[in-house]
């Protein structure tokens, strides 16, 4: 099954094991070492359910587009299938935001309270095949 996710998760979120651009598993970690990992390519995924953790996400599952969170699933129907996504946190504000960064159509937004803590970049492949390639 193909299919990614991009988004972002709080700092409390574990994570179960890093993955590496050949889908091997490198150990255990958790979020708030993922800056250092991600440095170095390195894919996380998450311990828990999706649905059963603080993780705003805009994906694929196969050719469908969707927004997940823990109290949120929305099928997406955009009218164009974005190939390059722009996430954008208002942190003060309590939004995380995605667009098509192409065309700059909205795509999808969340509203959540962070609650004073750190929000960290979020990616899921799933399966071997599929990449996330991060631009400028």
């Amino acid at each position: 099954r193909r299919g990614w996710a991009v988004g972002a998760a709080r700092e409390s979120t574990h994570h179960k094991e890093k993955v590496g651009p050949g889908g091997s598993s490198v150990g255990s970690g958790d979020a708030s070492s993922s800056r250092h990992h991600h440095r170095r390519r390195r894919l996380h995924l998450p311990q828990q359910p999706l649905l059963q953790r603080e993780v705003w996400c805009v994906g694929t599952n196969g050719k469908r587009y969707q927004a997940q969170s823990s109290t949120e699933q929305t099928l997406l129907s955009p009218s164009e299938k974005p190939r390059r996504f722009g996430v954008y946190l208002d942190y003060e504000a309590g939004r995380l935001g995605f667009y098509n960064a192409e065309t700059l159509a909205h795509v999808h937004t969340f509203s959540a309270a962070f609650l004073g803590e750190r929000v960290f970049p979020f990616f899921r492949v799933l399966s071997k095949g599929t990449r996330i390639k991060l631009c400028p």
